[in-house]
């Protein structure tokens, strides 16, 4: 169907399965309602946390990985390298390792 591209979870929920299968530590960002939980068969529940703490959480775990929202003029600066990224409502979810966020933040942040 035509929305499917935005509302469909299963190939993003599929990706986050993975991730968990290979062991790596995962979090979502923002409020998660268990969207992803029966459609990427996830073992373990998925830990939620805030975006101010994020860039800690990713240094802390450098073989983690980070399920992120965001729109248009912030996909345009993702990293072509990126474990996932799809269609989600009006905007994007992206699954970033956290070394991948480091570097998307640093770009993103103004030189001084």
């Amino acid at each position: 169907t035509p929305l499917d591209h935005a509302y469909n979870l299963e190939p993003m929920a599929r990706a986050i399965g993975a991730v968990q299968q290979e062991g790596h530590p995962l979090v979502h960002e923002s409020k998660y309602a268990g969207e992803y939980h029966f459609l990427g068969r996830l073992r373990r529940p998925l830990r939620v946390m805030g975006k101010g703490h994020l860039s800690d959480w990713a240094r802390k775990h450098p073989d983690g990985y980070i399920l992120y929202y965001l729109f248009d003029e912030e996909k345009k600066r993702l990293p072509k390298d990126i474990r996932f990224l799809q269609r989600y409502r009006g905007g994007y979810v992206a699954l970033f390792s956290s070394p991948q966020y480091l570097r998307w933040l640093e770009r993103d942040e103004p030189s001084t």
